[in-house]
């Protein structure tokens, strides 16, 4: 535990503050609602938490960004756990006829250890717009370690575009995305009560701090975060109706408004 503290705080004292090419965020309810914060994804962003599963889970969820009809994003994922791991499938679309960018994955999670999970997940991207003769297609690695102990502390670490790989290149096409390094930390301070802190770094270039609590009173889960900087707040909550589950979320920029997601998902 020592080791893993070392490594958070150093990771915190190497970042920088210029900005950097491009930053995925995790656009789902759930982790909107507690600063964006990876390490609680319903589409285990981070492979290696896919591993906490125990029964098979499909979720489907909308995000809009600052309440403009042609940033809406699409997520869906389906997720198998078997005896030797867990098997995660997802799918993205993001943009408009104009603008529009697909993704399509598998990864694969295993438990090494009583505490310790390993994940990996390869992950197919196309990005087109008008003016590109072409579409622009790659394919990125992400890597992900988590370790548990109990139901009381967790942490995650994942490592975005670990490799990647350009397919087809439109020349128009000058946006690149970016590798990060998202170390997640989660702390369970009451039976039905956690607290989330992330810290994302960005090749390099920029930092990220995200919070997030969640509160959970009988089959309703009340959330809220923020992440930094700029101090962006939310909040959201979740319904557990037996057989499926709805989880609703919203965020607000100072600058940009209001951003929204919806999300639905069942476990058979």
């Amino acid at each position: 535990m020592r080791f893993i503290t070392t490594v958070i705080f150093a990771f915190i004292y190497a970042l920088s503050w210029s900005a950097e090419p491009y930053r995925r965020c995790a656009n789902n309810p759930i982790s909107s609602a507690m600063g964006s914060i990876v390490l609680c994804s319903p589409h285990y962003e981070n492979p290696a938490v896919s591993t906490t599963a125990e029964r098979r889970t499909v979720n489907l969820s909308y995000h809009n960004e600052y309440c403009e009809g042609k940033l809406g994003e699409w997520n869906t994922s389906l997720l198998l756990p078997t005896h030797w791991a867990t098997h995660i499938t997802r799918f993205s679309h993001f943009g408009f006829e104009d603008y529009r960018q697909f993704a399509l994955g598998y990864g694969l999670g295993k438990r090494i250890s009583e505490h310790w999970c390993l994940g990996t997940y390869l992950r197919y991207q196309s990005l087109y717009f008008t003016g590109c003769e072409r579409e622009t297609a790659s394919i990125f690695n992400d890597t992900g370690i988590f370790y548990e102990k109990g139901n009381k502390y967790q942490i995650g670490v994942l490592f975005r575009n670990l490799a990647s790989a350009r397919l087809t290149q439109c020349e128009e096409a000058t946006t690149n995305e970016s590798r990060s390094i998202v170390v997640s930390s989660a702390i369970k301070f009451l039976d039905n009560a956690r607290w989330l802190v992330e810290v994302e770094e960005n090749d390099q270039k920029a930092w990220e701090l995200r919070n997030g609590f969640e509160f959970i009173y009988e089959r309703m889960t009340l959330r809220c975060g923020f992440r930094m900087l700029p101090i962006v707040p939310s909040l959201g909550c979740g319904f557990d109706l037996k057989w499926f589950r709805f989880d609703v979320s919203s965020f607000y920029h100072n600058q940009l408004g209001y951003s929204l997601a919806v999300g639905l998902s069942s476990n058979f």
